[in-house]
């Protein structure tokens, strides 16, 4: 069970790391863009567009903000950028 805290820690500080680079822009365009934390949130959002069993909870909306906090990412055009990316809709930005 130690391992998977340790595991659970180590790719939240990379998630964090990874945001605190980012500005408002270059956070929306993760989509355009090659990398370890990239790949993740392209899978994110591609599982979240698709018919079937992800589900929205607390957990992935406290997440999100918290990505959108460190990046300084405080317009709420942006939260609207992101969510329309995680609901599969890139084609209405």
């Amino acid at each position: 069970m130690m391992f998977y805290v340790t595991l659970y820690r180590v790719d939240a500080k990379k998630l964090e790391d990874w945001a605190k680079a980012q500005n408002s822009t270059s956070l929306v365009e993760f989509s355009s863009k090659e990398g370890e934390v990239e790949g993740v949130l392209k899978d994110i959002a591609k599982r979240a567009g698709e018919k079937g069993e992800f589900s929205y909870s607390r957990f992935f909306a406290v997440g999100l903000f918290r990505l959108l906090e460190l990046a300084n990412a405080t317009e709420p055009t942006i939260l609207d950028k992101v969510a329309q990316i995680i609901q599969g809709t890139m084609h209405d930005l």
